[in-house]
């Protein structure tokens, strides 16, 4: 893996003169969010956490980037964010064009700067050798323990999580993952079953639990086991094959443990209606989402989704009472449990669609 690092090399040219040009200053965010009354604690970190202003956020889902200057949600803003000035005005906070400083041109936003699918497939062929590789597993004991903690440790044997590291050749939009706590990563698949893009879990206390590269995009792309992958490549697949339909990196994880059918992720609950094409065509659908007020939008707008793509059927998946979701399922009794749960919601007489 170490003769990897020449491929994320700096966009940046031997020699290049060191120009400078104008930008907006950094943290210039923050004080627009603290002029909305959104508390921002220590602004001398580079990003921070917070409840979003923009919906009904029980739990933080949003950041606020201080050298970026950018606001992101990942329930509000998939598809890349805020700027401070588009900010200010969805805060209603009045805009006072701020003074310009010089920055230097290593530090200017570039088209290179994108987080695209060649990148995502390098970053998950590094990251899947890593979960393969012994050497290291003592090295990477946090992971591991987490997945444990959390009934997913047999999901790496499944070929569906890689982990990243801080000793690995990590391009610029990620690279600070590891140190902050985002060790595991999962690849997400467009229509047509090509990795166009990653997503990560943070293993540690803190907030948002999962992440986008920076300058990527997430619409239109699901989380799939291998059955799943097959799925998208071969719309001809088993036509009457039933298709877990799950909402979230760790739960793809269990379910990916569990299910001996396609199972399919969205990595947000924004993302229902775009992660559903021909693949559900004729298909039976299980839809498997949170038991929470985001998950349950989002099986609205599935619903309709699957109906315009032709579903054969759809069964929506509930939960025993005190728990939302299948790793909620998983910690407290076993796979077993689940499998056999998975297997009743198949057994039963599924919804017809539109019904």
């Amino acid at each position: 893996m170490g003769g990897s690092a020449h491929k994320f090399a700096s966009p940046m040219k031997p020699g290049e003169p060191t120009r400078t040009s104008r930008a907006l200053p950094p943290g210039l965010i923050y004080t627009i969010a603290a002029k909305a009354g959104i508390d921002v604690g220590d602004q001398s970190r580079p990003k921070i956490a917070i409840h979003c202003p923009l919906h009904d956020d029980r739990s933080p889902s949003a950041f606020l980037s201080s050298e970026r200057n950018l606001f992101f949600c990942s329930v509000c803003t998939p598809e890349g964010g805020l700027s401070a000035k588009e900010f200010s005005s969805r805060m209603h906070v009045p805009w006072l064009q701020p003074a310009p400083v010089e920055m230097h041109p290593e530090r200017r936003p570039t088209a290179q700067s994108t987080f695209g699918a060649e990148l995502a497939q390098k970053v998950w062929e590094l990251a899947l050798l890593r979960t393969l590789d012994d050497v290291v597993v003592e090295e990477d004991r946090d992971v591991y323990d987490y997945l444990e903690a959390r009934g997913l440790s047999e999901a790496w044997n499944e070929r569906v999580l890689g982990i990243v590291s801080e000793g690995m050749a990590l391009p610029g939009a990620i690279r600070r993952w590891p140190r902050d706590g985002y060790r595991i990563v999962a690849p997400l698949y467009d229509q047509r079953g090509e990795i166009v893009n990653l997503q990560a879990r943070r293993i540690i206390e803190g907030e948002p639990k999962t992440l986008f590269p920076e300058g990527s995009r997430a619409s239109g792309t699901v989380f799939a086991n291998r059955l799943g992958v097959r799925l998208l490549r071969d719309h001809g697949y088993a036509r009457d094959a039933v298709v877990t339909l799950g909402e979230g990196l760790t739960d793809h994880l269990g379910f990916s443990i569990c299910c001996a059918n396609p199972v399919l992720g969205i990595p947000g609950v924004a993302f229902a209606p775009s992660a559903i094409g021909e693949w559900a065509r004729g298909r039976r659908v299980i839809l498997a989402f949170d038991h929470d007020p985001a998950g349950e939008s989002a099986v609205e707008a599935a619903r309709a989704q699957l109906v315009r793509f032709g579903v054969a059927s759809m069964h929506r998946l509930t939960w025993p009472t005190g728990g939302k979701d299948a790793v909620d399922y998983l910690e407290f009794f076993k796979s077993s449990t689940l499998i056999r749960e998975l297997d009743r919601a198949v057994e039963r007489d599924l919804v017809r669609a539109g019904i």
